[in-house]
């Protein structure tokens, strides 16, 4: 049987732990997250937060509606020509009522 110094075998049982919680031990990450969470800009009561579709970003090809349905407007929908931005439009006729647009992407 190898024995081990004295000194040593002190040295190691006093390093072991904070060598453990070096390495995640103990359920700890020593690794920060790859993503960063922002907290939610808080709105005003006027305003909603809409997330464009890549359509309704580009002319319309032909006339048409495009609608939104949040828990503060309910169901909203806006007529389009043809040429104009459909989320134009809908941030037209949500200002005429007196809403704030506001773009998540």
């Amino acid at each position: 049987m190898t024995r081990i110094p004295v000194s040593i075998g002190a040295a190691l049982s006093l390093a072991l732990p904070v060598l453990l919680a070096g390495c995640g031990g103990a359920d700890k990450g020593t690794v920060s997250p790859t993503t960063t969470t922002h907290a939610a800009r808080r709105l005003p009561a006027n305003a909603v937060r809409i997330h464009w579709k890549q359509a309704a970003l580009v002319p319309a090809a032909r006339a048409g509606h495009v609608c939104v349905v949040t828990y503060k407007t309910g169901r909203f929908c806006a007529a389009y020509r043809t040429g104009e931005i459909p989320s134009v439009a809908l941030r037209r006729d949500l200002r005429a009522r007196g809403w704030i647009v506001v773009a998540s992407n």
